[in-house]
């Protein structure tokens, strides 16, 4: 009888270590992967010419929960078609620099505390190494961490920089700007950047150009969903792709027009189920390259969104996405948006592209 006694106490101190364990990991699931030091940048188009002649970067240094990081300086880097680099400002945290024909706004000067500090980004530690995501820690001290609800280029330390084309006699052709965020204290220095370089193009004096166009049709149903509206983590999903452009010159005009549409489902073990169709048309993007190698789109859409999950009211909204970025190279379709109102991110492998 006293070894049954055990051997029940046993299998009930067995259910009860089961039953924790797998609390823990579920609680580990729902909070999701730590998130890391994000530094976001963008432009307001793709394409200035004589009628714009200042170009418009928004950026944000956005530091994730439980992170705190000694931000110290920052560094906005131009390089030309050819990678050098054409045009550097440093500047402070509060914005101020001296930088000639370049404004910089501070518009959110961020959270400032006294806390151990760490972070984890995309950077490098010395000037030249291969950017790589790293987890650094700064020790005890000063730093500027999460303020909840702020997020992309809500985020912290958010600035808006202007640069005036004509002022600093910018030739013709392709530039590329990064975002560089430098955080250090006695012993521990980082260097966060932006993962993806910002393209655009300068056309301030066009020459004569011979009439031309090009068209490009591209479709997919081969795709993964990274996020829709924060929600991630899909177990089943589906995101099917198309798009119909046409590039015209004439004389001093280039202009993109046709349309694109995106579809993404998604499910999660949870009984969530999310629907998002994103669709761009006529004058809502501008071009970054469009060649057959690489079609580059900034832009805006419209979206429907839908929402289900078992015992939850249903969720649906549709609006328009200020904040568009398509890029389509390396037979991959990358989709995404920033934007508060409905931020996603998808990845496709092309099934189908003619370019003439």
């Amino acid at each position: 009888m006293t070894n049954i006694i055990r051997n029940k106490q046993a299998k009930k101190r067995n259910i009860v270590s089961l039953f924790l364990t797998l609390t823990i990991i579920l609680a580990l699931v729902v909070a999701g992967p730590v998130q890391a030091v994000k530094v976001n940048l963008k432009t307001d188009r793709g394409v200035y010419s004589r009628e714009n002649t200042v170009v418009t970067f928004e950026s944000a240094v956005d530091i994730q929960r439980n992170e705190r990081v000694p931000i110290t300086l920052l560094r906005l880097k131009i390089l030309d078609q050819v990678g050098n680099e054409f045009k550097i400002c440093e500047f402070m945290p509060d914005g101020s620099n001296a930088c000639p024909n370049l404004d910089i706004t501070l518009l959110n000067p961020g959270d400032e505390t006294v806390g151990d500090r760490n972070g984890e980004g995309f950077g490098f530690v010395n000037e030249g190494d291969e950017p790589d995501t790293a987890e650094t820690d700064f020790g005890f001290g000063y730093g500027f961490e999460d303020e909840t609800g702020n997020s992309g280029f809500n985020g912290e330390l958010k600035y808006e920089i202007m640069w005036d084309l004509e002022a600093d006699d910018v030739p013709n052709g392709k530039y590329q700007a990064v975002l560089e965020a430098f955080a250090e204290d006695t012993e521990s220095e980082y260097t966060y950047i932006s993962k993806r370089p910002k393209t655009f193009h300068v056309k301030l004096n066009p020459a004569d150009e011979v009439s031309e166009e090009e068209k490009a049709v591209i479709g997919s149903r081969d795709g993964e969903i990274i996020s829709i509206n924060s929600i991630t983590g899909f177990d089943k999903d589906k995101a099917d792709f198309s798009a119909a452009l046409r590039r015209t010159i004439v004389g001093e005009d280039d202009v993109i027009e046709g349309t694109t549409s995106l579809n993404l489902y998604g499910e999660k073990e949870d009984g969530t189920k999310v629907n998002l169709e994103i669709r761009m048309k006529d004058k809502q993007f501008e071009f970054v390259e469009f060649t057959k190698e690489k079609i580059e789109l900034n832009g805006k859409a419209t979206f429907d969104y839908h929402k289900t999950k078992k015992g939850t009211s249903p969720v649906k909204s549709m609006g328009t996405i200020e904040d568009i970025s398509l890029v389509i190279d390396d037979g991959k379709i990358m989709m995404s948006s920033t934007d508060p109102d409905m931020p996603f991110e998808a990845e496709l492998i092309i099934n189908s592209f003619s370019f003439k």
